[in-house]
């Protein structure tokens, strides 16, 4: 056993061998900007150089792993890749399958579908060649997750000085920062939300909670709803993973804990109640619970984009277990955005679900075959014995499901996490990625 477990080490090591901290850690960080710079941020006008400037990243980070893990033949199929080239499997046959009758085809969105495909593609490869190059060691993932989380805080932080003198204007009397859309905003605050309580948890000094800070007071100013959500979840979550803290420094445990709880507070206390959902929510309670015909802003999901997509996906049982076909989900809104002025005038491009989005694309199949596997990386943490682990690794294991945790609430309400163009899209996979890979990674480290 113990030969087997030597080989596999030293398997392991000639695959990825050991970096110190400048020799690559900055390639994930450099395959996110350029996507969340020229895509998302107010800063670069939308043409030649914010379509094909984005992909200059994802490029680099997929050649590198293409000619230093694939060339070479060091490219190991795991469960994390069988389930990928599953889904894809999935989005070529809904694709293939759609009907030649379907109204959608006037849309031709099967060209729409090949552009997303091959991004996804492209952003996939990017994880399991180039990225997968980069982890040779603990520290490694470290240094990785550090970078992820400053960049955004430098980010953040611009956006809201921006926002207060002025230099950035308001979007609808919302902080959307350098993005163009607060709920953009809103999404990446708490993705990373998680790992900026994991670095304040690990440093010292006053300095250690500033990415926290950053990170709430960009999203009171984005006075998105999503957060109220996700925060709220996060703090059930890491009530639930005491067992895998306790043995852990109480302020470890308590820190946290009481981070999220005041952002659930100030959420609720400064931002929500004046806000027009409350308003929408009181109004619809006195109203015996009738729902009104007109749907506002707010409230364009559920009395809006919702039904229309739910609808399609439960008008054939066939269509409900294989989907539409991939780039359907914005072909219905084009269609749509031609009948309904109200609908064209809010430029609705998506379901703003991704189970709902991902459903009505390539059906229940491929809902429960990209989130079951998700959902359950965060019930395994939950569940888990951490006996004989070092702190460092539990308390990073613990911030990374997080962050999935947070995605997976962001999902509800965006369809960004399998849209590469998204700025919680790609973080969010880096970290997914290394959830997957971490247990290995730091056995081998020790």
């Amino acid at each position: 056993m113990q030969n087997s477990r030597a080989n596999f080490s030293d398997n392991h090591a000639v695959a990825n061998p050991r970096l110190d901290p400048d020799a690559g850690w900055w390639l994930p960080v450099l395959a996110w900007l350029p996507f969340a710079i020229a895509i998302n941020s107010v800063f670069l006008p939308q043409g030649a150089l914010a379509y094909w400037g984005r992909w200059l990243g994802l490029m680099t980070l997929l050649a590198y792993g293409f000619f230093t893990i694939f060339v070479p033949g060091q490219w190991i199929v795991r469960r994390f890749d069988k389930v990928a080239l599953w889904v894809f499997g999935l989005i070529a046959l809904s694709t293939l399958l759609a009907s030649g009758d379907n109204v959608l085809l006037a849309t031709n969105f099967r060209l729409t579908a090949l552009i997303k495909a091959c991004s996804l593609l492209v952003g996939y490869l990017s994880l399991t060649w180039g990225l997968e190059r980069l982890l040779s060691s603990f520290q490694a993932v470290v240094f990785i997750v550090q970078t992820l989380i400053v960049s955004a805080t430098v980010m953040f932080t611009i956006g809201i000085l921006g926002n207060v003198a002025g230099v950035i204007p308001l979007i609808g009397g919302a902080g959307a920062g350098i993005f163009v859309n607060p709920n953009m905003t809103a999404a990446l605050g708490v993705v990373m939300l998680p790992l900026a309580v994991w670095f304040a948890a690990r440093q010292t000094g006053w300095l250690r909670i500033g990415p926290v800070v950053v990170i709430l007071v960009a999203l009171m100013l984005s006075r998105a709803r999503t957060p109220l959500v996700v925060v709220v979840l996060l703090g059930l979550y890491y009530l639930l993973c005491w067992p895998a803290l306790r043995r852990r420094q109480l302020a470890n445990i308590l820190f946290p804990l009481s981070l999220m709880g005041i952002g659930a507070l100030t959420f609720i206390g400064i931002d929500f109640w004046g806000s027009p959902l409350a308003q929408d929510m009181v109004a619809f309670v006195r109203s015996g619970f009738v729902g009104t015909r007109q749907a506002g802003y707010s409230s364009y999901r559920l009395n809006l984009l919702w039904p229309l997509f739910i609808r399609d996906i439960a008008a054939s049982p066939l269509l409900a277990l294989t989907g539409h076909g991939w780039g359907s989900e914005e072909a219905l809104a084009l269609l749509e955005s031609g009948r309904s002025r109200f609908f064209s005038g809010l430029g609705l491009v998506s379901a703003h679900s991704a189970y709902i989005g991902l459903t009505y694309q390539i059906g229940i199949i491929g809902c429960v075959s990209v989130f079951l596997p998700l959902w359950g990386l965060v019930l395994n943490q939950l569940f888990e014995v951490q006996s004989g682990r070092p702190d460092d690794v539990v308390t990073l294991k613990v911030a990374l499901v997080g962050v999935v945790l947070a995605e997976l609430g962001v999902c509800f309400f965006e369809s960004g996490f399998y849209n590469v163009g998204a700025v919680h899209m790609f973080p969010a996979w880096i970290v997914v990625y290394l959830v997957t890979r971490l247990d290995e990674i730091a056995t081998f480290s020790s």
